[in-house]
């Protein structure tokens, strides 16, 4: 065999993998979110229930949190250094791009759950299902070593978290209906939108009712309703840099 190609074979099977791409070290910190979201849902959703799966559900949270609670921050800091237009509700800062990712996946995963569909006993055997997978699946398993890594060295210089997914969770543990200002709302959201409006309801406490808007993906603001009069809240927190 030819030494110019030994070396040349050589060299490819020690040469060193690429380090992971800032597409790849976001796609883990939207996958980690995820499923911190939907196991979250569950294990509240279980909570619920009191008994004994309101007792394994707090058993497994304890268990998930010491497996996942590491790579879970380190995924919010990065996702929530890029996510703007941050405002502060009952004196906490959230941001609102925040609130529509954890309200849509925490919608589906209740509703996958649907615990209030099943007998006693189907909630008890589905609980006991997905809370034993929440005690022995870790969230290590959705990437590679060296992507998470990437992930902790990035999210180490970012500022720290101060209100995340189980903040949101905890805040809104049960989204409320619309209120009576929806419609009138609404409206004026779709003559504001080039794109398709969203309005996602936080509080529905009539006379007092509290909306985020979006035009498609991106957050508009948060409206304070009071006695069907709707006005832009300001109390959004400065643009960091």
């Amino acid at each position: 065999m030819p030494l110019a190609f030994m070396l040349g074979l050589s060299a490819c099977q020690t040469s060193a993998p690429p380090p992971p791409s800032a597409a790849q070290i976001n796609q883990l910190a939207l996958d980690v979110e995820a499923a911190a979201v939907a196991d979250m849902t569950i294990m509240n959703h279980c909570s619920a229930l009191g008994g004994p799966s309101g007792s394994y559900a707090e058993a497994a949270r304890e268990s998930w949190q010491f497996a996942n609670q590491e790579l879970l921050t380190d995924a919010e800091r990065l996702l929530n250094d890029s996510r703007v237009n941050h405002v502060t509700i009952d004196a906490m800062p959230y941001s609102l791009a925040a609130i529509a990712r954890v309200h849509d996946l925490s919608v589906e995963a209740g509703e996958q759950l649907n615990l209030a569909g099943r007998s006693p006993n189907g909630q008890k055997n589905v609980c006991q299902r997905e809370l034993t997978r929440i005690e022995t699946e870790t969230y290590s398993s959705l990437s590679d070593l060296p992507t998470r890594m990437a992930l902790s060295e990035q999210a180490q210089s970012l500022t720290e978290l101060e209100t995340g997914v189980a903040d949101i969770l905890t805040r809104w543990a049960r989204w409320p209906k619309p209120g009576r200002s929806y419609i009138t709302l609404a409206e004026s959201a779709k003559a504001q939108c080039t794109t398709q409006s969203r309005i996602i309801t936080l509080d529905n406490n009539w006379p007092n009712e509290r909306y985020a808007v979006y035009c498609g993906t991106e957050p508009v603001g948060l409206y304070e309703c009071e006695w069907g009069t709707c006005e832009a809240s300001t109390s959004e927190l400065p643009e960091r840099s």
